[in-house]
Formats: C-alpha cells, sequence, structure tokens
C-alpha cells in the first residue's frame, strides 16, 4: 500500500533521479517492467504488492483477451510502447481493457508511455476527463499529478462558492496582519513583509518551486517562533540572489528556492519578530491551497488592511480585475487577439507575431 508518511518533498527528489536514471530509455520489452516497478518506488508503493504486470483482460477487438501491461485495480492502468511509438494507439488499446473492467477495479487513472512521455487521463477527482501529457524530465516539477499513487488527495474547489474560497484565504491573511500589527511595525514594513509572504504562499503551491517547500520551512521552526524572523530574513535573501552567488553554507531548505528576479526581495526591510502566536498563524496560511484562490486575493487584502479613509487621502484604490482588462483590451489587447486569430495555423505567422511581441515596451507612467 502507498506509504502514510512519505512526503511531497521527498516524492518530487526521488523524481528528480528517476527522470535522471531513465533519460533515453526506448526498447519496451527489455525495460518496462523495472520502469513501472522504480516509478512506483518513487511515491512510496511496493509494485509486487499492489499490482500486476500482463494481467490477462477481455478485449473488445480482435482476439478475446489481452495483457495489460501493468495494473492496480481501483488504482491505475498502464500501456506502454517503445520510444517514439504512437500513443494514441496504446492508448486505444488502453480504453478497449477499460471498458471490461468490473466497477470496484476501474482506476482512479490510466498511463499510457513511451518512456519519454506519460500521457495520463483521470477518471476520478477534480481532473476527472482531463488528459495531460507529462514529459519525462518534468516529472519533478509535475509530480503532484501522480500524487494519488502515494495517498494523498488533491482538494477540489470546484463545487464551492469561489468567493468563500478567496475569503477564507484573506481572513487567514488578515489573522496574521493583526499579529503584526500590534507589534508596532511600521506600515510600510508590515506591507511589504505581506507582500513577500503572499508570493511565498502562492508559489508553494503554484508549481514555482517543489511543493510545501515554504510550509517545510515554517514548520520546521522553534515552536515558539523565536528563530522564525532569521531564517525568513535569509530566505528572502536568498531569493534575491542568483544560486551561483549564493553560499554554500545556506540553510538547506533555503537552498532548494530558486533565484526570483522580480525586485520583490531587493530592497532591505524589516522582518517581524515573531512569537508563538505569529508563527501559528503563519503556519495556517501555509497549510491552506493557494492554488486555488484568485490573484485578486491581493486586491481584497489591500481594501481589508487600510482604512477607506487612509486609502482616499493617499490616492490608492483597488481596482478589480474585470476592469483592468476592460481597459486593457481597448489600449492593445482586442487589436492583439484579432492579429493572432488572423495567424491561424501558420507557423510562419505564428513566429512573426511572436517576435513583435517581443519588441512590445511599455513606457512607465512614473
Amino acid at each position: 500500500m502507498p506509504s502514510d508518511s512519505i512526503s511531497i518533498s521527498e516524492i518530487r527528489t526521488r523524481a528528480a533521479k528517476f527522470a535522471i536514471r531513465w533519460d533515453g530509455t526506448s526498447y519496451e520489452r527489455g525495460e518496462s517492467q523495472t520502469f513501472w516497478n522504480e516509478f512506483l518506488t518513487v511515491f512510496g508503493v511496493d509494485r509486487k504488492r499492489v499490482a500486476y504486470f500482463e494481467q490477462r483482460a477481455k478485449k473488445s477487438t480482435g482476439a478475446g483477451y489481452g495483457f495489460i501491461d501493468l495494473f492496480w485495480p481501483g488504482v491505475l492502468l498502464v500501456e506502454q510502447k517503445s520510444a517514439g511509438k504512437n500513443l494514441e494507439e496504446a492508448e486505444s488499446q488502453a480504453d478497449d481493457y477499460l471498458s471490461h473492467l468490473r466497477n470496484a477495479d476501474f482506476p482512479v487513472a490510466s498511463v499510457v508511455s513511451d518512456f519519454s512521455r506519460l500521457k495520463v487521463t483521470w477518471y476520478e477527482g477534480q481532473d476527472k476527463g482531463k488528459t495531460s501529457i507529462v514529459d519525462l524530465r518534468d516529472l519533478p516539477v509535475l509530480v503532484d499529478k501522480f500524487a494519488f499513487l502515494a495517498g494523498y488527495k488533491v482538494k477540489d474547489y470546484s463545487q464551492l462558492d469561489h468567493e468563500a474560497v478567496n475569503g477564507k484565504a484573506v481572513t487567514l491573511i488578515i489573522r496574521l496582519y493583526k499579529e503584526i500589527d500590534s507589534d508596532n511595525y511600521s506600515e510600510e514594513t508590515t506591507a511589504t513583509f505581506l507582500n513577500r509572504i503572499l508570493f511565498l504562499l502562492f508559489g508553494d503551491d503554484s508549481g514555482l518551486w517543489s511543493r510545501g517547500l515554504f510550509y517545510q520551512l515554517v514548520s520546521e521552526s522553534a515552536e515558539d517562533g523565536s528563530d522564525l524572523a532569521g531564517k525568513l530574513a535569509e530566505l528572502f535573501g536568498a531569493l534575491d540572489k542568483p544560486l551561483e552567488l549564493r553560499s554554500p553554507k545556506l540553510n538547506e531548505v533555503i537552498s532548494q528556492f530558486p533565484y526570483v528576479n522580480g525586485q520583490i526581495f531587493s530592497e532591505h526591510s524589516d522582518v517581524p519578530i515573531f512569537d508563538q502566536k505569529m508563527r501559528a498563524a503563519l503556519l495556517s496560511c501555509c497549510l491552506f491551497d493557494w492554488a486555488q484562490v484568485s490573484p485578486d486575493i491581493f486586491g481584497s487584502l489591500f481594501q481589508e488592511v487600510k482604512a477607506r479613509e487612509d486609502r482616499r487621502t493617499d490616492g490608492e484604490h483597488y481596482t478589480s480585475p474585470e476592469n483592468i482588462v476592460k481597459v486593457l483590451d481597448a489600449l492593445f489587447l482586442s487589436d492583439l487577439r484579432s492579429e493572432l486569430d488572423k495567424c491561424s495555423k501558420s507557423l510562419t505567422r505564428l513566429e512573426e507575431f511572436r517576435k513583435r511581441l517581443g519588441r512590445m515596451h511599455f513606457l512607465d507612467p512614473a
């Protein structure tokens, strides 16, 4: 059975090693079973205990029975081909087997692969009915797509009111804001800190780095929060520094974060001193799934944490995404969309359009 203790971070590390080890493999019969044994090991699964190779199965076409390359009843069905083979043929073969399975054995997903690509189709969860192709080299980044193999269930907000999800996110950030604000930090320090934390929360859940890496850093801090300000200051400094310029003595978790070349971490700003309550508030934020939250959360937060009169005095006003799009459409987006439509499927026109986009410059009104 899947391991209850293996973390997403550990799965991602294993996936990276797996991708390197199997890069360039091409022969189906000679490597297929070893490939899938090791693939499941990435997720803490002992294949021999849960899945079968060459499982006899009924077919609709041709002979009455065939053999599923790998079958984990109720979880996964796999059809494997040699490198460069047409995956549509393997997909058709998988569909044939699926049509005759008992309901109790029907998998969460099926995968057809030629070693370098894994084409996944989901039959349950929030991705039900969707198909994705994952290149082997991208597996460490997209490993969440297979997290169900380790027993993880992706949160499904499809039936929830989106405003309620955003509202929950705002509530969590406001709780953190109040803890900071009660300690008499300046408005500028608080705003800079919260912007950075919001970026890290979204990045933790949206694939900017290994999922859960920021949560890991926070959760490994002292329970009383005494060392958390130091850890965050070290993280902010590292995020503003290219990898080749970082100290080899950097915290092991922090060293895994990428360089963020967007100036959000470039200016020096004091990091609030944490106590147990502030640390708990930040951990609550980390445990929320920010990938499901609209970027509009920044505007909502802005409205909540500054008094309306202050915003009016400062000339600061929140503009909704809908109104921003209306302005941009009138300025240039509508024309660009029209031009893109005219390109149709012409590679030459699309390449010319791409080059034109690259030459576009927008003046800073300041």
